[in-house]
């Protein structure tokens, strides 16, 4: 019999944590309390002088009054007003922030960081002929109808496999412009890979059709025509899904942009408005990004993730090389690809990897990338203007999660978004010699994962066995003739849950909970064991957790994580990393161990996959 144990650490670590602890420099220790306040970029550019574009976020709505008189009491420029998060967008120079953040009304000042569509390397592709996402005629296609997927990205062109008709609304927070369009292209390219149907692409050799060919999108323009925009218009948009979902019938958000991390998720503005839209049902994927190679070797490197994939409750998706072949088995993670953990929170991520490299999709002519790379141009053999494009990149991964999320809510529409995400993470395949920093809980099997949440019943009672049928589905799908196996992993925050989690109507799915923290989930509360109740094999469930030979049943089990184990995540055995050519360990992290576990000096948390 085997018990899970708290795991303890020799004292020579302690000791050495300790130390870490007492030796921070001295100007850390006297550093104003009210600096606590400003994120790392908004820190540093206040120290440095000038002008800061920042969002401060106060405390109540009489705060915000008094702090937008002082702004502009000392020249700042204030801009967009971010109500849900209590928040302005302001202009102004460094003394000005430095005061304002002494002001106990106000609760936070973070960048107001310029984000980036996550496409990678435009000029080193080279069109080829294959479809995007997965295989079309094993994707299940009459789902999805009714449900719309906002596209928080560069606008989108109406095009013969996405007509105006299907893009259900358009707001432009760059221009203001009320008629759809992409400047850029990126947009156009992101919402065929969730939602095209293939209709003009008839005379290639792959039909060009997205994930969810039956969605809706909703377009919400917030990069400009070079692919730049703010963190504020992103939540801007965001807040506007927020008001207007149920309007829409949103169920879906696409994020293929980010920027880098500045502080933890919790206080993150762009991370928070993200956040705000789980809780009300709404799926949130977001690219995990593309630093996951150190730019001065080309080595690959971990801690890469960008915001706001870092978000504990936002799926982080990653780019898979297919490798320009249907099937599988040949399958990797690029090394551009971003790898956890996530700075400051140390989270386990990206939750999901998907098909991102060298995808075709819609095009949008005349756009910035339309006219800057010809050579990725794809003609459908007509002799009018080339109606796709090829990129590559986490952006391009993150909509065929968004499609797959898509179908599932159009089958099943009461299922809750950490349902979903459940599904998606528990049904996909385990990549081998690939570890969990890089491919998460593993490789999207849409037809896995539409197959298992056609099961579900999601008002069975909280606790209990939750599939339409007694019998457990067969965890094993077979694509282009491949055996694809279910991993049945689940990224929970730093760790790995394995098991048949998914089976059951767990607390933990519920969208009122923070995906990935134990202390806000009662595992197992109000559980009533019967006899169609399956529950995995060789568990005791009482106080605490025992893996042995027998299952006892009748035990109302507390603080418990179900399925078989907890894995550990193996943080691999590297010197150094490095997330934009900042080195982990020397300018941000203090005394970092590299091995299997890892102890991160700046924080005092230990990473382990034992159950705490």
């Amino acid at each position: 019999m085997i018990r899970l144990r708290k795991q303890r650490w020799p004292a020579s670590v302690l000791v050495a944590l300790l130390g870490v602890a007492l030796a921070a420099p001295a100007a850390a220790q006297v550093r104003p309390t009210h600096h606590e306040k400003l994120d790392e970029a908004v820190r540093d550019a206040v120290n440095k002088g000038g002008r800061v574009r920042a969002i401060v976020r106060f405390k109540d709505e009489g705060s915000r009054v008094r702090g937008y008189g002082q702004l502009l009491g000392r020249g700042g420029r204030v801009g967009r007003a971010l109500n849900e998060l209590g928040g302005l967008t302001v202009v102004a120079d460094a003394t000005a922030l430095d005061e304002l953040a002494s002001d106990e009304g106000v609760a936070r000042i973070s960048s107001d960081a310029p984000v980036r569509a996550g496409a990678f390397s435009f000029a080193s592709e080279r069109p080829v002929g294959r479809a995007s996402g997965a295989p079309s005629a094993e994707r299940a296609d009459q789902f999805g109808a009714g449900v719309a997927v906002a596209i928080i990205d560069s606008g989108v062109q109406p095009h013969a496999d996405l007509p105006a008709s299907r893009i259900r609304a358009f707001v432009d927070f760059v221009n203001g412009r009320t008629v759809p369009y992409d400047d850029f292209g990126h947009g156009t390219h992101v919402a065929g890979i969730v939602a095209a149907n293939g209709g003009g692409s008839a005379s290639l050799e792959s039909g060009v059709q997205g994930v969810a060919p039956a969605v809706d999108i909703v377009a919400l323009k917030v990069l400009d025509g070079t692919g730049a925009g703010t963190t504020s218009d992103v939540i801007a948009a965001l807040e506007w899904v927020g008001a207007n979902h149920r309007a829409y019938n949103i169920r879906v958000v696409n994020l293929s942009l980010g920027h880098p991390v500045f502080e933890p998720a919790a206080t993150d503005p762009l991370v928070q408005a993200a956040e705000s839209l789980t809780r009300r049902g709404i799926v949130v994927v977001a690219s995990a990004g593309n630093l996951g190679l150190d730019p001065r070797d080309n080595a690959p490197g971990y801690g890469g993730v960008t915001s706001p994939a870092n978000g504990p409750s936002i799926i982080a998706v990653g780019a898979v090389d297919t490798r320009d072949t249907e099937r599988r088995s040949d399958d990797r993670v690029t090394d551009y690809s971003s790898r956890g953990p996530t700075r400051f929170d140390l989270r386990a991520k990206p939750d999901l990897v998907a098909p991102g490299h060298r995808i075709i999709s819609l095009a949008s002519p005349g756009s910035h990338l339309f006219n800057a790379y010809p050579h990725l141009q794809v003609s459908d053999g007509s002799d009018g203007t080339p109606a796709y494009f090829t990129l590559s990149g986490t952006s391009m991964a993150a909509p065929v999660v968004s499609g797959a999320a898509a179908l599932l809510l159009g089958g099943s529409p009461r299922l809750s978004a950490s349902s979903v995400r459940a599904v998606l993470e528990f049904t996909s395949q385990r990549l081998a010699e690939t570890d969990r920093l890089t491919q998460g809980a593993g490789y999207l099997n849409v037809v896995g994962a539409a197959r298992l949440a056609g099961l579900i019943n999601p008002r069975a009672p909280l606790g209990g066995f939750w599939l339409r049928q007694r019998a457990l589905p067969v965890a094993a799908d077979v694509l282009v003739g491949e055996p694809i196996v279910w991993s049945k992993n689940i990224v929970w925050g730093d760790r790995l849950l394995s098991g048949d989690l998914a089976y059951l109507h767990l607390a933990a799915w519920n969208d009122r909970h923070v995906w990935g923290q134990f202390d806000d989930v009662v595992w197992g509360q109000n559980v009533v064991w019967g006899y169609n109740v399956v529950s995995g094999q060789n568990v005791v469930w009482g106080e605490n957790v025992v893996w042995g030979e027998n299952v006892v049943w009748g035990y109302w089990a507390q603080n418990v994580v179900w399925g078989y184990c907890v894995e550990n995540v193996a943080w691999g055995q590297v010197s150094r990393q490095t997330v934009g050519g900042v080195e982990w360990g020397t300018d941000y992290l203090d005394n970092v161990v590299w091995g299997q576990n890892v102890v991160w000096g700046y924080s005092l948390a230990v990473l382990t996959g034992a159950i705490q």
